[in-house]
């Protein structure tokens, strides 16, 4: 019995020998004191042995680790490397030498920990991690995703290294510990991109090369990266299925486990089927779920007006999704109409998307199911677009207000951001107010600043010479403005007069603009501040029709100044300079009394032209300067035709 006894504590940790003792000494003093049979103390001694051979797994020598807080730690996030699991020896770490050579924190484990001298703090240090020697923690991890594990770390040798395990699987491959100065300098160092499931996991530090120290463990979400291996190029047009690598909550959400669809990705949860897009693609990421999303990672060449489009195909007519460039919503809820079969697909998007020059996660995101998803196209937007989304008709009047689409930079220009008056188009930065003026326009641009501008799309219907004016007021005397066409200045400097009120408005502008028929960009710049806007009216100049003009017959006795040989030797150029009044055409011959050539150098050097009145009822859209003029001789005095210097040229006989 003594033997039995002596086995039983010999066999048992150092925690359960008080307990099983008195188990083994019950077993004798049973015997002893009621003197029974052999048979009972060795049966109460067997029981004593079964009883303290269950005790080790629930003390010291338990073989799987336990949470040193009593819970997992949190992932993603950030811990201290002498936290480790509770287990001992071989369970919870392995250390090649027993005690605690740096008497802190945990003095009845095996591991050397010290006090920290990091930068970041952290208390304590798990000191020369030795090759071989590992640490355990349990953890919980919150969403399959994939994450960026790193040790803050410190070492004096370049060939220090230490790879990570989780639930005895390597998922790093070794990484090295550079030499960061001094043991007491430490930086970040790890893997990034390891992917992890959702739930609980033990989480292994090994070291595989000496030495190193180790004060803490960050694991933190990894970005999503793209799937081959580079940023999307932007503008291009890319297939839905490479959406970035990461995995759920990080690439993509999906609210249903695996890929139903059972093609290409086959790992990842997003259902993704055969193409039957007659554009083709090879795949298509099938119904599209509300609150599903898709990333992208993109790089945008040039800071610019975008528009996004996906290929898409419905047989809803509730679909619909938005866009997102990290992680703002830059469309609004985009509908996908119903394409008459899942089959059908078409484009459909937001156009005049504004993106910044370099990388970017571009997220489609489903507002309300169900849709199919073929390709994302992105491609560079007009400069600029039409308010209303056609251009202008040119000839014709149209209000300050409906500048285009576009923004700041691109379809205006103003010195100060938000619209201050508070009217209209209040996302813009275009400073509008209610119309006071006689002839109304609803909305008046307010304050144009020096430098500010203003751009319009127009179609003009014809090339020909047009009246542009603007319909203005200021209470200054030195305001003005010019007028650029396609990025040139047509009109030069414009003075805006001091209308006397900022209420009462009139026409200023230019005269006889010469506009190519097509598309253009008109643009109105404020050369000097203040003045307010009303509308923009582009008339084409009036076209006069002259009649035909009969010259009577002049003989050469007829006492004539000269004669200009119009009887029908010369020919006439054809006219130039119309206007309401009249006209000027010049008459190119020989005169047939005189022999000089028409026109005729006379009185110093002067030369003449022919001005035709117009016929009666042909209206006078604007005066011309007054000119002196010289009725020709002999003409009737109702005749039509005076004449006016034109040319200086060198005097003939």
């Amino acid at each position: 019995m003594e033997f039995s006894n002596h086995y039983v504590v010999k066999s048992l940790s150092r925690n359960s020998r008080p307990f099983c003792r008195a188990g083994g000494e019950f077993g004798i003093l049973s015997i002893l004191s009621a003197f029974r049979s052999a048979a009972v103390a060795i049966s109460t001694g067997a029981f004593a042995l079964l009883l303290c051979a269950a005790l080790p797994a629930a003390a010291q020598g338990q073989s799987t680790p336990m949470p040193f807080s009593g819970t997992p730690i949190a992932v993603p996030g950030t811990f201290e490397a002498e936290n480790f699991d509770l287990g001992g020896e071989g369970v919870a770490y392995h250390d090649n030498v027993p005690g605690n050579a740096g008497g802190q924190y945990r003095l009845n484990e095996d591991v050397d920990i010290i006090l920290s001298a990091n930068a970041l703090g952290g208390d304590y240090v798990v000191n020369n991690f030795e090759t071989g020697e590992w640490l355990a923690y349990t953890i919980n991890v919150a969403a399959t995703a994939r994450y960026d594990i790193e040790l803050r770390a410190s070492s004096r040798f370049s060939t220090s290294a230490f790879h990570i395990e989780i639930d005895g699987q390597n998922v790093t491959g070794t990484v090295t510990v550079p030499d960061t100065g001094k043991w007491r300098t430490f930086q970040w160092v790890g893997k990034k991109g390891v992917s992890l499931t959702a739930g609980q996991h033990v989480l292994k530090v090994v070291a595989d090369q000496q030495y190193f120290n180790l004060n803490s463990i960050r694991v933190t979400a990894a970005p999503a990266t793209p799937y081959f291996g580079t940023p999307i190029a932007v503008p291009g047009t890319f297939e839905a299925e490479n959406f970035d690598l990461g995995g759920e909550g990080v690439a993509y959400h999906d609210n249903v486990a695996g890929n139903t669809g059972g093609q290409y990705r086959l790992n990842e949860d997003v259902d993704i089927i055969l193409s039957a897009d007659a554009l083709g693609g090879g795949y298509v990421v099938n119904n599209f779920e509300t609150g599903e999303w898709l990333a992208y990672t993109v790089s945008v060449a040039a800071s610019a007006q975008y528009d996004i489009e996906l290929r898409a195909s419905s047989a809803l007519s509730t679909s619909a999704f938005h866009i997102e460039v990290d992680g703002q919503n830059v469309t609004g809820t985009v509908n996908v109409p119903n394409t008459g079969d899942w089959n059908t697909f078409q484009w459909v998007g937001k156009k005049g998307v504004s993106l910044t020059t370099g990388q970017h996660v571009l997220k489609i995101v489903a507002d309300q199911q169900y849709f199919d998803l073929n390709s994302i196209r992105v491609t560079a937007a007009p400069l600029t677009t039409p308010y209303f989304g056609t251009p202008i008709a040119v000839p014709g009047t149209f209000e300050a207000e409906n500048f285009d689409l576009g923004g700041e930079g691109l379809a205006y220009h103003d010195n100060v951001a938000g619209n201050a008056g508070g009217q209209y188009r209040l996302d813009e930065d275009v400073d509008i107010i209610l119309s006071a003026d006689a002839l109304g326009g609803g909305y008046v641009v307010n304050n144009f600043e020096t430098g500010e501008w203003l751009a319009y799309t127009v179609s003009v219907a014809a090339s020909a010479l047009y009246d542009i004016e603007l319909r203005v007021s200021s209470a200054f005397s030195t305001s003005a403005f010019h007028i650029e066409i396609d990025g040139k200045n047509v009109t030069g400097t414009v003075d805006v007069p001091n209308t006397g009120d900022w209420n009462t408005f009139q026409w200023v502008g230019k005269k006889d603009v010469s506009l190519t028929a097509g598309r253009h960009v008109l643009k109105i710049v404020a050369d000097q501040q203040y003045f307010d806007l009303n509308s923009i009216s582009v008339v084409v100049m009036p076209v006069v029709v002259m009649p035909a003009v009969v010259m009577p017959a002049v003989s050469a006795s007829s006492h004539l100044l000269f004669s200009s040989g119009f009887e029908g030797a010369t020919a006439l150029l054809p006219p130039s300079d119309l206007y309401g009044t009249g006209g000027w055409q010049n008459i190119v011959g020989m005169d047939s009394i005189t022999g000089f050539a028409w026109p005729p150098t006379i009185w110093g050097g002067v030369t003449w032209s022919i001005k035709s009145r117009p016929s009666p009822g042909i209206t006078e859209p604007r005066p011309k300067p007054s000119t002196s003029r010289c009725r020709r001789a002999g003409f009737p005095e109702q005749g039509p035709t005076e004449i006016r210097p034109r040319t200086v040229y060198t005097s003939s006989p």
